[in-house]
C-alpha cells in the first residue's frame, strides 16, 4: 500500500544496540550474566532479584536452596538444548542468549501446562525432566511449577538488568534533534524492541511530545494504556514500544483476584487511584515485556501487543523509509514484516546502521534489495554517523 505522500513519512526501528551508550546492558552482555547466574533469591512478592543476602541476617532456607539449585539445574540444561540446536544449524554457531533460553523454558512450561499439542515440545519437556529429576526431587516441588518459575526467574533477572538509571544520551539527542528537524513530527514513527526508558529520557530532555499509547485521565494518579490517542494526539511523534518497558504493569482492583484490569505504566509497587475513585494494586509484580525468540509472534496477537503491532506495521506499510539501527534481526516475525514492506516497492529504502552486519541478517538481502537500491549499509555505531549521511542515504 502506498499514499501519495508516504515519501514524506520515516519510520525508525531501534534495537538495544542504540542503548548501550546510555549505559544499558547488550543482549550479549546480557546473556553472559543471565546464563551463568548460579546466586539468586526469591523476594516476599515472589519476584526473583540477584544475589543470596538481599538485606542483613537473611539466611537462605534448606528448601530455598534446593528450589534454586533446581532452577539454576534447568536453565543449565535448557542452556544445553540450545547450544546442540546451534550447532546442528551453523558451521560456526552463535553463542546462545538468554532470550534463546527463554524461549525454551517458556514453550516447555506452557507445554507442560497443557497449553500446547505440540509433539516435539512434549518430547523436548520429557527429555528435560529425566536430565534434572534429582534436583526437582529435592526441591519436592512439582516439575511444572518449577519450569514456570525457571522462567519467571529468567524474565525478573533480565528485568533487573535493564531498570536502571539512563546514562548519556547525548548522541541520541542528537539524533532525535535531527530526526524532528528533518521530519515533520506527524510523520514520524519510532518503533523499539527496547524495554529500557532510554527513548522516553531524550524526548523529555529534548522537550518533543511522543505519545505512546497511554494518557493519565481525570481522577487517575498514573498513566493509563488508551491506545486512541495515538490518533488523538497528532502533533506528537509516535513512540511504539512493541516488547513492552520495565515501566509497564498491569492493575486490579484491590478485592479478589478477578478478570477486572487496567495497564498502567507506573512503579512497581504501592496502590494507584483509578478514574472510578478506588484504589488498585498490582496484578503481579512483574512489567509487561516481551522475551524469547520465536514464542513473540504468539504475543503479537493478544492485547496490547496486538494494538502496537498492528500500529508498527501500518506506519511501515504507509512509508517508504526506513532506519533500523541496534537490531540483530532474531525476532522473525519482525523481520518477516520488513521483508515484505522491502519487496512491495522499488522506490522504498532502508537504511541499516551497525558496525557489523547483524548474525541473524537474512542473506538473500545483500545481493536483491542491495542491487536494486532499497537496502543501504553503513557499518558504524549510531553514535558515530552523521546525520547528513543517513538523510543522504535514505534520499530524504
Amino acid at each position: 500500500m502506498k499514499t501519495e505522500d508516504s515519501g514524506k513519512k520515516l519510520v525508525c526501528l531501534f534495537g538495544s544496540g542504540i542503548s548501550r551508550k546510555a549505559g544499558m546492558p547488550g543482549t550479549h552482555e546480557m546473556s553472559q550474566e543471565l546464563l551463568s547466574l548460579r546466586e539468586f533469591h526469591r523476594t516476599g512478592v515472589s519476584v526473583y532479584r540477584a544475589g543470596l543476602l538481599p538485606k542483613l541476617g537473611y539466611f537462605e532456607s534448606p528448601k530455598e536452596k534446593a528450589n534454586r539449585l533446581a532452577i539454576t539445574a534447568i536453565v543449565a540444561a535448557v542452556l544445553e538444548l540450545v547450544r546442540k540446536e546451534l550447532s546442528e544449524r551453523w558451521a560456526t554457531p552463535p553463542a546462545p542468549t538468554y532470550e534463546d533460553a527463554y524461549f525454551l523454558l517458556d514453550r516447555l512450561a506452557t507445554a507442560e501446562l497443557g497449553g500446547l499439542d505440540d509433539p516435539l515440545t512434549v518430547l523436548g519437556r520429557r527429555w528435560l525432566s529425566r536430565k534434572v529429576r534429582t534436583e526437582v526431587r529435592s526441591a519436592g516441588v512439582d516439575f511444572s511449577q518449577l519450569l514456570h518459575e525457571a522462567t519467571n526467574c529468567l524474565s525478573d533477572l533480565a528485568w533487573e538488568m535493564l531498570d536502571k538509571p539512563v546514562g548519556c544520551t547525548g548522541y541520541l539527542e542528537e539524533l532525535v534533534r535531527a530526526l524532528c528537524n528533518q521530519v515533520d513530527r506527524t510523520e514520524l514513527c519510532i518503533v523499539t524492541t527496547n524495554h529500557d526508558l532510554v527513548l522516553e529520557r531524550v524526548f523529555e530532555l529534548l522537550q518533543i511530545p511522543y505519545c505512546d499509547g497511554f494518557c493519565q485521565p481525570d481522577g487517575s494518579d498514573v498513566p493509563l494504556w488508551r491506545s486512541g490517542v495515538f490518533d488523538t494526539q497528532a502533533d506528537s511523534v509516535k513512540l511504539l514500544k512493541i516488547h513492552g518497558s520495565v515501566d509497564w504493569f498491569s492493575l486490579m482492583p484491590g478485592e479478589d483476584w478477578n478478570f477486572k484490569r487496567e495497564t498502567a505504566r507506573c512503579l512497581c509497587g504501592g496502590l494507584h487511584r483509578l478514574p472510578d475513585g478506588k484504589y488498585w494494586r498490582m496484578r503481579d509484580f512483574r512489567p509487561l515485556i516481551l522475551l524469547g525468540t520465536y514464542n513473540k509472534p504468539d504475543r503479537y496477537t493478544a492485547g496490547m501487543f496486538a494494538e502496537l503491532f498492528c500500529r508498527w506495521r501500518a506506519a511501515l506499510m504507509n512509508s517508504r523509509r526506513l532506519l533500523i539501527s541496534g537490531f540483530g534481526f532474531g525476532d522473525h516475525a519482525i523481520t518477516r514484516l520488513i521483508m515484505n514492506w522491502a519487496y512491495t516497492d522499488r522506490d522504498r529504502r532502508m537504511l541499516v546502521v551497525s558496525p557489523s552486519e547483524p548474525v541473524a541478517f537474512p542473506d538473500s538481502w545483500n545481493g536483491e534489495l542491495v542491487e536494486n537500491g532499497i537496502l543501504r549499509m553503513v557499518k558504524e555505531k549510531i553514535e558515530d554517523v552523521d546525520w547528513v549521511e543517513i538523510a543522504s542515504e535514505l534520499d530524504l
